[in-house]
Formats: C-alpha cells, structure tokens, sequence
C-alpha cells in the first residue's frame, strides 16, 4: 500500500490540518497572516497573529518556524522584543538545518544599515542566476542603490515582509517553486502592492510580457541589460517614485 500523500491545496483543508497540529499546516497560515493574504478584524494584529501560529509550529518541532518566529521577536514587530528567546530560536532553527538562511539574513540586515546611512535606495533582486545579480548590483550603484536578492518568488514575499524599506523591485520570470508572474500577482494582492516592479528577464515570451503589463510593471529588461537600458528605466522609476539620488 502506498502511504497516503498530505495534500495543501486548499484553504479548507489547511485550515483542517493545521487545527490537528500539523506543523506544515500551521506554518502555511503563519506565512499567509505575515504577508497580509488573511483578512482579520483589525490590521495591526495580523502581525501578532502570526506569531502566534509559528509558535505553536515552532512548539511542534518546525526549524522554519522557530527562524521566523525568531525574526519577528528580532525586529519587535510583534510587538516585543526578547533577545535571550530570540537566540534560542536561532539555535533551534540551526539545528533544524537554517544556518545558511539565518546568516544569509544577517548579511541582508549588516547590509541594509550600513547602506541606510548613506541614504540609499533598498533594491530587492529576485533571480537565481549570479552573473545577473552581480551585473544589475554594479549597474545600480549609480544610481544611489543597493542590492538584496532573493531566489524566487516566495522567499520575494518573505524578505518584503521583513524589510519595510525596499523601494524597487526586479524579478526574472522563471523560477522555481513561485516563478514571476505569480509573485506579482501575489504582491499585487498584498500589503506591498503599490511597489514598482520591473521584469528583468531573458523571457521575452508575448504571452507573459502582455499578463505582466496587466500586474502593472513599471518596465521590461531583456537580459543581458546594458547601462543605456537601464538609466531609461531607473528615469521612468524615479520619476514616479520619487527615488532619492
């Protein structure tokens, strides 16, 4: 007999699941409740909310909600800050298999105050492809920005979550686990929905490029983009953005 495969695919069964004690369940909603998807009755306690559920997951042995309850309790946004909790969660999340994550985050937030002090622009990158993250990073720098970047779409809507300050975004369309179009839709639907995006991909597909117009970008780079390319777009960006230089 073969053993019986949990599905996620709806919100009922979710919601099902996660009131058993399934730990993925919960970190499911968790996630939907601090990125704004679940309504609740009074916006500001969907952070609080949130923290709630990756505690009770945590409770049941998640790594990935013991690091994201950790970063919450980090920040204060669930509306305390407890240092000596938070570093233990760290420690069971590392144990758990998040190291590389938790340092990835830390380099993501030494990066971001040391860049806020000279009054820069917070960019976030979505794309896997490191010839291309190296080359928009070097190309942003003239234009008073700086660079985060993620893998794919979900882990997009993970760091926007964390990092108020971002300005911009840039996101290639093919990618694993939430390619583009999908994170767009998503932000689209979300708290960070007013942010500039721009596709900055080697797609040039006219089915995509005509659902991308419709989510609101603010431009199209075709890959590998050139600095003329980019200072037309970044003039487009600015003046609707209100980007400081």
């Amino acid at each position: 007999m073969k053993p019986r495969i949990t599905e996620y695919s709806s919100e009922e069964e979710v919601n099902r699941l996660a009131e058993s004690g399934d730990p993925i369940a919960l970190e499911i909603q968790a996630l939907a409740m601090e990125l704004g998807f679940k309504k609740v009755s009074s916006p500001n306690n969907h952070i609080k909310l949130a923290a709630e559920l990756w505690k009770k997951a945590s409770d049941l042995g998640s790594a990935k909600a013991s690091f994201h309850l950790a970063h919450l309790l980090n920040s204060g946004a669930a509306g305390m800050v407890d240092k000596k909790l938070t570093a233990a969660l760290f420690k069971k999340a590392e144990k758990g298999g998040f190291l590389t994550d938790r340092e990835a985050w830390l380099r993501i937030d030494a990066n971001r105050k040391s860049s806020a002090k000279l009054g820069r622009n917070h960019v976030l990158l979505i794309d896997s492809h490191e010839q291309d993250i190296e080359r928009l990073g070097s190309l942003l720098k003239a234009h008073g920005c700086y660079l985060s970047h993620v893998k794919n779409g979900s882990a997009g809507l993970e760091f926007l979550a964390k990092n108020a300050d971002v300005k911009l975004i840039f996101t290639e369309l093919n990618q694993q686990l939430m390619g583009g179009i999908e994170f767009l839709k998503r932000m689209r639907s979300s708290d960070y929905k007013n942010l500039p995006v721009v596709v900055y991909s080697s797609d040039v597909s006219k089915e995509h490029i005509v659902e991308a117009k419709k989510l609101k970008i603010m431009g199209w780079l075709i890959k590998p983009v050139s600095k003329e390319k980019l200072n037309e777009i970044m003039k487009v960006v600015s003046k609707s953005q209100n980007l400081a230089s």
